[in-house]
């Protein structure tokens, strides 16, 4: 079997120091826009763990770019130079050069029917983080639909899962949601609806 992308960039990694490795960690989690990877995926992954996160949050295109312009801004350009080159032999040609930042939530993930309740630019979520923090008691359903929706891993889903009191399994949630877009917060907050339905009524009401 040929190499595939992945490969390509679990070797890119590898080739990085330690220093390199955690500069370009901290600078993926800056590019890419509303898709970019929660800072708390990446602080304890390895290189495997990082090539997974980089090809789940863009997909194959989208994140070899990601990857090139993170290597290019912490002045790794022979390691971009080196990935380029062997990305070819994997795909047949070279990347492209494409504006970073895809919206993840622009990928159907099946229609949302109603969007939460706005007040000016910031999100019902992000408004009442506190207060869902500290109030929503029944976590586990929101956990399967983030899940089924694809914002959080199966990896992530059980191991917030075994998090108790419940306040730390919504603060662990709330460290992913920081990423993700109004879309994705939509589909967030009609998951606490469904399960919670009292307490999204009375924060609805303020």
């Amino acid at each position: 079997m040929g190499r595939t992308v992945r490969d390509v960039l679990v070797r890119t990694l590898e080739n990085l120091n330690n220093m390199s490795f955690k500069k370009f960690k901290n600078k993926l989690n800056d590019l890419g826009s509303a898709s970019r990877i929660p800072r708390c995926s990446l602080e304890t992954a390895d290189t495997d763990d990082v090539a997974d996160l980089i090809i789940r949050y863009y997909t194959d295109n989208r994140g070899i770019l990601v990857t090139l312009e993170a290597l290019e801004d912490i002045n790794e350009n022979q390691e971009a130079k080196n990935l380029r080159n062997a990305l070819e032999t994997v795909t047949g040609r070279a990347p492209q050069e494409s504006p970073i930042g895809l919206n993840r939530g622009s990928i159907a993930r099946g229609p949302i029917v109603e969007s939460a309740p706005s007040r000016g630019e910031e999100h019902f979520v992000d408004r009442h983080r506190e207060e869902l923090i500290g109030r929503v008691t029944l976590v586990d359903p929101v956990l399967e639909d983030l899940y089924e929706n694809h914002l959080l891993s199966g990896q992530d889903r059980d191991r917030i899962r075994q998090m108790r009191p419940y306040y730390k399994q919504m603060d662990e949630v709330f460290c992913y949601a920081a990423s993700w877009t109004s879309d994705e917060k939509d589909q967030f907050w009609a998951s606490l609806r469904e399960h919670n339905p009292s307490l999204l009524r009375s924060l609805q009401r303020r």
